[in-house]
């Protein structure tokens, strides 16, 4: 229902006078210090507390510093706040927040800027704060003081929106450039491998190729210094690894590189996972007790910890899916057993730590029972792995308790995380990792309960993050604006693995958004509906209200491993392996870019498919035209530099005078076409540069001098550019001179461009023709082509 507009009486400073306000029951406002419009009024560190102080705060555009007018009755208003729900009170003299309704008068000091005095109406007194500086909490007093309420778009969920802001803000702050193509976060350590995992994380929650270009450049850069087999140890040029002791380290690594390999499928992090795993077991396994070592040098040899063994069954569980080999089910399933014996207490769902044995009688000598967010995280992890392999329902109830304890141990009464409230050293990112295999529970076994608690979590980390979109691994803190945390500087590379942590908790849960025309997030494809093709595929048509980036989970069965490809709208064909499934149901995870309207999506194999049940296509991300400069591939010399006129504040420079000084971006287009490519661009002088389309020649362009070297300097150069549907690279560079400095890129497909597509040869052809296409280049391959209402056939 519409907001009704109040009158309400108003005193004007001294002036008794009668106007009417502008505050409107039902809209929401920052209540900023007329002394200091940087700053609002805050909910001190987010808390759902009733009776938490609400503190002065430097503006950071989150729900906790917003305030909804409600109509309090006789021209007056309650102040609710949008994050927490509860109302700004003063009945105390100090400002709190309660969950009672509180009544303030509102009078007015000047309509054009919405400043007034605010009166609570019990104490006949007006707010006031002697300090602005952050965490200051105001009084009511006797002396009026001026606040102006700043009409903002309320927050209400946390969705793909504050996510995307969360995840581009880490990335701004934490990405180190060393050049040559090598990133880091860290610089080394078992937390870079986590970070790198977060990285995953938001790649599979997204689509959005950024962060596995990301991932790349970090795992290219960290086998740069430690090699091929990480069992060894490097301290150069700041760079450490400590795999000659901690086998833990180089499994949290498998993982990372196993399940690179599923949402890429590039073998060589595969083969590297495989390699790095036969490694660890042949030098770790305590064959007498059927459990790893812990440590090499480090602690008892005979100790076992949690720590090393359920990310070594989550390890297993990934190698063996993507070669097939079940050997590595059973040793997955074998640590499992050994670790829920000595590690467990299957009655509460509790993980213990760590037990050392007498290897003479195999007998534990000391345990120590400590549950940690990490440790409980892993093994929930390979209990859903395990039952997705198996069916075993035991792997199913223990990752139902193992949840469980953590839910009501190691959370608050809102059941926030309330553990590992560091902000740097190893504590910082251990709830990270339950956050991440808790979300794996979740999307498993479609639990909704469960879901909205990673989000809880999520949205609590967004509500305590700075002004510049990142924060700390202490949740339940608001990250300062000078960056600290007690004696710790989190704007240091340490920081950046305890900060990962929240994008996990934001990218667990799928975000329950509606597409445009209201349809569904996700849609079902049963494959009754799937047309055969002559070779014996399958090709689905989904129908879609709005182009985007697309999760496809492909749920199966086969009685062997099998290499398939899939195709989405005639893009280019990707192979993924679906190892054998014991007789369950298993699945698989793909990423397409898909378009409005109806989409085919083609799945083909030799010899045959296995048997594909359904699909499940879920709505990630609009596709977005523009990409930052900072976020491409570069080589050779090119670098990122940092601009604060620059989109983003950083741009890439240093491009050109040779072939492997290059930008490159990778664009998945959501389909064929004729597109505009705008380069925005600054040079202090005339520059030439080609930009390279799928490999396409180098079409050198001038950029003519935009008068600067000064990013605030920059001027946009259109160009024509033709892309296929799926992923396209753009690669920038001048062989024989230097380039402009290129601050970002965006691209918008032109409306009417002629096209001519591929028609995907099934039983019923004409019932898949499309009209949308692109020019096609040649040669010209066999097959059947439309181009406006016309058909080609090329034999």
């Amino acid at each position: 229902m519409k907001a009704t507009k109040l009158i309400v009486s108003l005193l004007v400073l001294a002036v008794p006078s009668l106007v009417q306000a502008t505050v409107e029951a039902g809209k929401t406002y920052r209540i900023v210090p007329d002394t200091d419009g940087t700053k609002s009024l805050f909910v001190q560190n987010a808390s759902l507390d009733d009776k938490a102080a609400v503190v002065v705060w430097t503006e950071t555009d989150v729900p906790a510093q917003q305030w909804q007018a409600e109509d309090a009755g006789n021209g007056c208003f309650a102040l609710r706040n949008v994050y927490t729900g509860m109302y700004l009170d003063a009945s105390n003299i100090a400002l709190t927040q309660r969950s009672q309704r509180y009544a303030w008068q509102l009078e007015l000091v000047d309509e054009s800027t919405n400043a007034y005095l605010l009166k609570a109406t019990d104490r006949d007194r007006y707010l006031r704060v002697v300090s602005t500086t952050d965490g200051r909490q105001p009084q009511v007093g006797t002396n009026a003081q001026t606040w102006r309420l700043v009409e903002v778009e309320p927050c209400t969920a946390f969705t793909s929106t504050e996510r995307q802001r969360m995840l581009y803000g880490f990335l701004s702050h934490y990405l180190q450039d060393k050049g040559s193509g090598y990133r880091t976060f860290i610089n080394g350590g078992w937390g870079e491998a986590e970070t790198m995992e977060a990285l995953l994380d938001c790649y599979e929650a997204t689509g959005d190729r950024v962060f596995v270009q990301t991932f790349e450049a970090c795992y290219n850069y960290l086998c740069y210094h430690v090699g091929s087999t990480w069992n060894g140890g490097t301290v150069v040029g700041g760079y450490n690894w400590y795999g000659y002791d901690f086998n833990d380290d180089v499994m949290w690594l498998i993982i990372a590189a196993a399940r690179a390999y599923h949402l890429t499928g590039k073998q060589s992090y595969l083969t590297d996972a495989k390699r790095n795993f036969d490694l660890i077991w042949e030098r770790a396994y305590l064959g007498y007790v059927g459990l790893l070592r812990w440590a090499e040098h480090t602690g008892d040899r005979n100790g076992a910890n949690s720590c090393i063994n359920g990310p070594a069954e989550v390890a297993a569980c990934y190698i063996a899916a993507g070669t097939g080999d079940d050997s590595y089910y059973e040793k997955a399933r074998e640590l499992y057993t050994n670790q829920r014996k000595h590690l467990f207490v299957p009655a509460t769902g509790q993980v213990y730590d760590a037990v050392v044995f007498d290897p003479t009688t195999a007998t534990v000598t000391s345990r120590n029972t400590w549950a940690s967010t990490y440790n409980q995280g892993t093994m929930l992890g390979a209990a859903v792995l395990l039952y997705r392999h198996y069916g075993d329902a035991q792997y199913r109830e223990d990752a139902d308790r193992i949840v469980s304890y953590a839910r009501e141990h190691l959370c608050n009464s809102q059941g926030v995380v309330s553990v590992c409230q560091n902000a740097d050293g190893d504590f910082q990112g251990f709830k990270g990792i339950l956050m991440r295999y808790a979300g794996l529970y979740a999307r498993e076994f479609a639990d909704n309960d469960c879901q909205q608690w990673l989000i809880r979590n999520a949205f609590h980390a967004y509500n305590n993050m700075n002004s510049h979109s990142f924060g700390h691994s202490a949740w339940l803190t608001k990250a300062r604006e000078d960056m600290t945390f007690g004696e710790v500087d989190y704007s240091r590379e340490g920081s950046a693995f305890g900060a990962s942590t929240a994008l996990t908790a934001a990218c667990g849960a799928p975000l329950e958004e509606r597409l445009a025309g209201d349809e569904p997030w996700k849609r079902t494809i049963d494959a009754a509906s799937a047309q055969t093709t002559a070779d014996g595929g399958l090709t689905f048509v989904c129908h879609l209200t709005q182009s985007g980036q697309y999760k496809v989970c492909v749920r199966y069965r086969s009685d062997e491993k099998r290499n398939v490809y899939f195709t989405a709208n005639e893009a280019d064909a990707v192979m993924t392996v679906y190892p054998a499934t014991n007789g369950q149901t298993n699945m698989v995870t793909l990423f397409a870019t898909l378009v409005e309207g109806d989409n085919t999506l083609t799945f083909s194999a030799n010899p045959s498919l296995p048997a594909i049940e359904r699909l499940e296509v879920m709505f990630l991300g609009r596709v977005e035209g523009k990409l930052e400069a900072e976020y491409g591939v570069t080589s050779g010399l090119a670098a990122i530099a940092s601009d604060d006129g620059a989109s983003g504040g950083r741009y890439v420079g240093y491009m050109g005078n040779g072939t492997n000084n290059l930008l490159t971006f990778r664009y998945d287009a959501p389909k064929v076409g004729n597109y505009d490519l705008d380069v925005v661009y600054f040079c202090g002088q005339n520059r030439l540069m080609y930009v390279r389309v799928n490999g396409s020649a180098k079409t050198m362009q001038t950029y003519a001098s935009t008068g600067s070297w000064e990013a605030s300097s920059a001027q946009t150069k259109t160009l024509s550019v033709t892309l296929k549907a799926g992923t396209n690279t753009l690669v920038m560079g001048n062989d024989s001179g230097l380039t402009p400095h290129v601050d970002y890129i965006e691209l918008r497909p032109q409306e009417g461009s002629t096209a001519i597509s591929r028609v995907p040869v099934v039983a019923d052809a004409r019932s898949l023709y499309t009209l949308s296409g692109v020019r096609l280049a040649e040669p010209v391959a066999r097959g059947i082509y439309i181009q406006g209402h016309k058909k080609y056939v090329v034999k």
